[in-house]
């Protein structure tokens, strides 16, 4: 096995106030700079997916200390220790459309990312105890605010209850989700939550 030649970064929480230099000049650009332009197309699909990530963390009291680990095989940690997974869907994208988009989640099973090794190991499966299902609604691209969140539909589902179902299918439509899953709003997130946990898999 090859031996790895740097131990993870671990990169402090920003506040964005920190500025871009050359050497010790500094540019009059800060981070905050960076994320606006960056970050601001809520709509965008990755974009989208960290904020849906952020909502169901706020629905459900996960914690947002720290920063986002992008490569983990799992989105969120609930404060009783349960790992839980957000995917997210929309009909309407950034760019134009002739049609609205078909609502679909991935749920493949995959391997774990170990940071420390810096590789995938062990065998494919789904690594979080809760899938959270988070679909923006709107049909009408003029009327969509991804911050409203009452825009936001939430199905909740344990991990048991999702490979009863589906087994090791790689995608669930939306109309496939509703015959076993309702619907919940953002209100509601924290019971549905508590609701799943009771089915889901023990933590290892």
């Amino acid at each position: 096995m090859q031996e790895t030649i740097n131990p993870p970064i671990v990169q402090p929480r920003l506040s964005g106030s920190e500025p871009f230099s050359i050497g010790k000049k500094m540019l009059g650009v800060t981070m905050l700079d960076f994320w606006q332009w960056s970050g601001s197309n809520l709509m965008e699909n990755t974009m989208r997916g960290v904020l849906a990530e952020f909502i169901v963390a706020q629905g459900i009291g996960a914690s947002t200390e720290g920063i986002r680990e992008s490569w983990a095989s799992y989105d969120l940690h609930a404060k009783d220790g349960s790992k839980i997974e957000v995917n997210s869907s929309s009909y309407i994208q950034s760019w134009a459309q002739k049609g609205l988009s078909k609502i679909s989640f991935g749920i493949a099973p995959k391997r774990f990312w170990d940071e420390d090794k810096g590789e995938y190991t062990g065998e494919f499966k789904r690594h979080a105890n809760v899938y959270v299902f988070a679909f923006l609604a709107p049909r009408i691209g003029e009327d969509i605010n991804p911050l409203d969140l009452d825009q936001w539909q939430f199905f909740v589902v344990s991990t048991t209850e999702l490979e009863h179902r589906l087994g090791d299918k790689k995608t669930v439509t939306l109309s496939r989700l509703r015959t076993f899953a309702d619907p919940t709003l953002f209100g509601g997130l924290n019971v549905a939550y508590r609701e799943a946990r009771k089915w889901a898999p023990a933590q290892p």
